[in-house]
């Protein structure tokens, strides 16, 4: 798969472009500090891992393999695409950019980053494997930016038909390692009186509930599309002694989502995602929509 990828991108020192055991090519980001990497396969445009001092922020789930899948199935883990729909719906479950290869785009300083914050960008373009499920014109751009204790990512969708209007729901179904899900709080979300649509009570037609509490704990299956999400969020695992900080824009609400089960090694998880669910976005021809969120890993 490497060889799909522009000679000139293969030079970069903090941008390095690698195949695992089974042939799947990945992006791997290296800060100049040491301090921090991070690696983005090109099936499903899915960051898979991002450590900072040695420590991995995200995780896998136990019921998948990274090391021994074989494109069939999405990636379980770190950080996957829904797009362009969110849960479930006409098409396949969260869409079909996380079953789908993403290719590095050609953009001549992508690449290039000298100093302290080496990105890359890969993009979606649609096949006749998309085409069946969602027969649009369209393109994905996404930029991942590393820094020293941050990780950025950009996410535009482009409308590249002539004439017709197109509507998706979108996330990032990101993954997030933790001691154990009893050590965790999710400061921003579960205050008096937020509104949240309840997916364990009906995933299809989730009835709208009001929070009570503070910082949102878990200690049951949870998924949950808090509206109105604040702009920022922060995962606390008192345990390891971290805070977690996600900022975004442009993402209206957060999916928090943990299913309780032994076999997905879930006690070592939370998924906490920026998402578009309740109102879709709508392009029309040669418009686009833009969304970003940084993580940053620190101590309590």
């Amino acid at each position: 798969m490497l060889e799909q990828i522009p000679s000139s991108f293969k030079e970069c020192k903090q941008v390095r472009f690698e195949e695992d055991r089974q042939g799947f090519a990945y992006v791997h980001l290296v800060h100049s500090s040491g301090v921090s990497e991070a690696k983005i396969y090109l099936f499903g445009g899915n960051i898979v891992s991002w450590k900072v001092d040695g420590a991995e922020v995200l995780a896998m789930r136990g019921d998948f393999d990274l090391l021994s899948m074989d494109g069939t199935k999405p990636i379980s883990g770190g950080v996957p695409h829904c797009f362009p729909q969110f849960g479930p719906g006409e098409m396949q479950q969260h869409g079909f950019a996380r079953n789908m290869m993403w290719t590095v785009c050609d953009a001549k300083d992508t690449c290039k980053t000298r100093g302290d914050a080496p990105s890359v960008t890969i993009k979606l373009l649609p096949t006749e494997y998309s085409r069946e499920m969602w027969n649009h014109k369209f393109e994905v751009l996404y930029k991942v930016t590393l820094m020293e204790a941050d990780l950025h990512t950009s996410l535009l969708v482009i409308n590249q038909q002539a004439s017709e209007e197109f509507a998706f729901s979108t996330a990032l179904h990101s993954y997030f390692a933790v001691s154990n899900i009893a050590n965790v709080e999710i400061e921003g979300l579960g205050r008096e009186g937020q509104k949240y649509l309840d997916k364990v009570e009906d995933a299809k037609n989730p009835p709208e509930k009001l929070a009570e509490d503070g910082a949102l704990g878990l200690t049951s299956f949870t998924d949950r599309v808090y509206l109105d999400a604040p702009p920022e969020l922060r995962v606390v695992d008192t345990e390891q002694g971290s805070a977690l900080k996600i900022s975004s824009t442009n993402w209206p609400e957060a999916v928090v989502w943990n299913p309780f089960q032994e076999k997905m090694n879930s006690e070592t998880f939370i998924c906490v995602e920026n998402a578009v669910v309740q109102q879709p976005v709508t392009l029309l021809p040669g418009q686009s929509w833009r969304a970003e969120m940084s993580l940053t890993r620190g101590k309590l």
